[in-house]
């Protein structure tokens, strides 16, 4: 039993080490959470092996491996039985037959051996590990200390999921609007032409420009102007389709990517956006602006049909902006 012991140990500090790596490579949670159970279930020789997690934001994670009888992933809730049991008693529990059958801690059919540890973040229960079986005595309290070392890096990997999921917000969002920003912009158009190309899709891109915002900000002042610009993208991201992407692209310039759309509707889409914005009123825009009210120029360029690649599509696209404000602004262009 000492040599399975010390063998079962080994094992798992491979396991841990090599999902410590992949997890440089910034996989989903839940790609190194289905290697944590499908490895746990081997080496303990389980029926099966359920993590369950919840995200700060609420939605859960769902991660089983193995033969687990009848339990599905409806059965596993924030609120079910063990969530609650686990998150009083904060601590690894191991179940034998008796507590088993007398327990309703484990949805569907009932386990003869149970092995239970609480993942742990910020002080706050937010997932477990289970390990079950249908035979009898199957696991000991060194398995338990194993499995808790496993609910520490699971928690860990939580933690670092969090952060990095808040520095995504920072790095690829703009703060003033909420919109993504040029960054992200630039690095999911390398994505989005192969992916339409490949899949034989049209794509359409939409830059909208608030004319004579210059006029605006020297008139009203840089506070009120960036409120303008945030309500503009606060309206545009209210008017658009779930798969449509927003993108404040510079000071007064957003994009608008629009996946499956081809170019006549694109032009379609534009039109009923700048009418849209049109309806949007500013103080101080009848003093500061030649018409007397905020307008926009907005250029439309289509994948395939005005370029099959990237730079030869912005191209294209900052063409139709650019003839639309020399045509003296409030229109659509598409060349």
């Amino acid at each position: 039993m000492f040599d399975k012991e010390i063998s079962s140990w080994r094992e798992l500090a491979s396991i841990i080490a090599d999902v410590r790596k992949k997890a440089g490579g910034r996989p989903e949670l839940r790609e190194l959470a289905g290697i944590y159970a499908g490895e746990l279930s081997r080496i303990f020789d389980s029926a099966g092996c359920i993590i369950f997690l919840i995200n700060d934001d609420g939605s859960s994670l769902f991660v089983p491996a193995g033969m687990h009888g009848t339990v599905t992933e409806s059965d596993y809730r924030a609120d079910m039985p063990l969530m609650r049991h686990l998150s009083l008693a904060r601590e690894g529990m191991l179940f034998g037959p008796d507590q088993c059958r007398t327990s309703d801690l484990f949805p569907g059919e009932t386990p003869l051996s149970l092995l239970c540890s609480p993942v742990i973040v910020r002080d706050r229960v937010s997932g477990f590990i289970s390990l079950f079986s249908s035979r009898q005595d199957v696991f000991s309290r060194e398995n338990l200390t194993m499995i808790n070392l496993i609910a520490g890096e699971l928690a860990m990997l939580m933690e670092i999921s969090s952060l990095l999921s808040a520095l995504d917000a920072v790095t690829l969002t703009d703060p003033l609007t909420g919109c993504y920003n040029r960054k992200k912009f630039n690095d999911d158009i390398e994505v989005d032409i192969p992916c339409s190309e490949r899949y034989g899709r049209p794509l359409s891109l939409v830059k909208i420009d608030i004319d004579f915002m210059k006029n605006f900000n020297k008139a009203c002042g840089t506070v009120r102007g960036d409120e303008l610009i945030r309500k503009v993208g606060e309206t545009l991201s209210y008017s658009i389709r779930m798969c449509d992407r927003l993108y404040r692209f510079s000071g007064e310039e957003f994009i608008l990517v629009l996946p499956g759309i081809d170019k006549e509707r694109g032009v379609f889409a534009a039109q009923r956006l700048q009418k849209t914005l049109g309806q949007l009123r500013f103080e101080g825009e009848a003093d500061s602006q030649p018409g007397g009210m905020i307008t926009y120029s907005i250029g439309v360029a289509s994948f395939p049909v005005d370029a099959v690649y990237k730079d030869g599509l912005i191209k294209k696209l900052d063409a139709a902006l650019r003839k639309a404000k020399e045509s003296g602004g409030n229109i659509v262009v598409s060349l």
